[in-house]
């Protein structure tokens, strides 16, 4: 989840950053208005979309699945232990992985307490008003108050302004109806409340609510006169609640930005090819996606552990040559002592070596330690790299002891012969999965 959440604020970052390099000045406000609405979508789904035929597009590491090594408390001699161990570290772990639950449940109901919030502001100013039908769209006037906002099918007046203020208002917040911002606004609230901490959220909503308001300046002055329309935006005064979902026709921050948005001239036909930027930035993501060398396998593992095939009567040791999966690599990564051995032979060496090693070396006493009865599975990544040396190992398990002592078994082996491809030296990724049985 988190490798998922990480890779989605990366792409919204950069679907952001085109915005605001490239779109933000231009006055294709329609289609800028659908970059942001699609945009956040887009960052979520992506990470999801593993495309097979882009695998080929960037050199990517052959996976060698190992098969599964079984161990128990009495297969294996401990030559070193690892640091550290101590039931207390389940617990906090336990703690910490709760922690963050509710800390996001926690700021998810506080988001959307303050929606909550904001509809029941719209409540009362219903309830203290006077509502009238004009133009299909209800009309509520609020005595003693210069507010002015609508929010779908209704218009919030304040009753302090003037007849032409009064005019203009209701002309430019008719503009907001008609384009049906609301629902924009108030998609943005939803994914405020499921993302509440992802800062570019906000951004965009911001974004999109000064976009709001070009477009209805650019639908009041089609018919009126621009100047006057200045002069009024200029000389209103207020002191209206700012809502994030209601399109408000005052925001002295605003003012400025669209007045000047007013008189900027249209965006030239040509410009509207900066829009194509999203299609390379897209081919980027999805590649990336792809050929993640760990993407689809850490998500796999994140989500559920892999369910290695029933236990045999005792461990296997050695492991049969024809049970070994053949890497597509023309020669696999050797292991010290197998050099004098054929291709086939010696990834059936290396093989038979790991597990031998890993046998001797992993801490079986952590059965007692940590209190661990039946099937307890371990999912190993490491990389053989083109030096030979074993990296990037990681793992995944149901306790963080287990994982810290299968990292600290697989760290330990040997350098070795680097794999070769059309006989260049390349890394090798390998996949080694783990089954700790421990005596009920």
């Amino acid at each position: 989840m988190i490798h998922y959440l990480i890779q989605m604020l990366i792409f919204q970052i950069l679907f952001l950053g085109v915005y605001e390099l490239f779109l933000k000045k231009e006055t294709f406000f329609s289609l800028n208005r659908i970059y942001l609405l699609a945009t956040p979508f887009l960052a979520a789904i992506i990470p999801f979309l593993e495309i097979e035929i882009l695998q080929t597009v960037v050199p990517t590491l052959e996976i060698v699945q190992l098969p599964v090594l079984f161990l128990s408390e009495v297969n294996s001699q401990t030559n070193a232990v690892a640091d550290g161990i101590d039931g207390s570290f389940s617990t906090y772990s336990f703690l910490k992985a709760n922690a963050l639950t509710i800390a996001y449940f926690l700021g998810a109901l506080l988001s959307l307490a303050l929606l909550a919030r904001k509809f029941l502001y719209l409540q009362n100013l219903k309830k203290i008003g006077k509502i009238e039908n004009l133009y299909n769209v209800n009309i509520v006037r609020i005595p003693k108050s210069r507010v002015a906002c609508s929010f779908f099918n209704t218009i919030f007046l304040g009753e302090k302004w003037s007849e032409e203020e009064t005019k203009q208002i209701l002309a430019h917040e008719l503009a907001h109806v008609e384009q049906k911002h609301s629902w924009d606004l108030l998609w943005f609230e939803i994914l405020r409340i499921l993302l509440w901490f992802n800062p570019f959220i906000y951004r965009q909503q911001s974004q999109l609510s000064i976009l709001h308001e070009y477009i209805a300046d650019e639908k009041v002055t089609q018919n009126s006169e621009k100047t006057a329309y200045f002069q009024e935006l200029l000389n209103a005064t207020f002191g209206t609640r700012q809502i994030s979902f209601t399109n408000q026709f005052f925001n002295k921050s605003l003012i400025k930005k669209r007045i000047l948005m007013l008189q900027k001239p249209k965006s030239n036909r040509n410009a509207k090819l900066k829009y194509l930027l999203v299609l390379p930035l897209m081919f980027l993501m999805l590649t990336y996606v792809s050929c993640s060398e760990y993407s689809s396998t850490l998500n796999e593992q994140e989500i559920a552990l892999p369910k290695p095939p029933p236990p045999p009567p005792a461990p296997p040791s050695p492991f049969d040559a024809s049970e070994i999966p053949l890497a597509v690599i023309d020669q696999a990564p050797i292991f010290p002592g197998c050099e004098s051995l054929s291709s086939k032979e010696a990834k059936s060496c290396i093989t038979q070596k790991i597990t031998e090693f890993v046998n001797a070396n992993f801490n079986t006493g952590l059965a007692t330690k940590l209190g661990l009865s039946g099937l307890n599975r371990i999912q190993v990544l490491f990389k053989i790299n083109e030096n030979g040396e074993v990296v990037e190992v990681k793992a995944r398990a149901s306790k963080p002891e287990l994982e810290r002592e299968a990292i600290r078994v697989v760290e330990m082996l040997p350098d070795m012969i680097p794999g070769k491809q059309n006989g260049k030296a390349v890394s090798v990724l390998y996949s080694l999965p783990i089954v700790f049985k421990v005596k009920e």
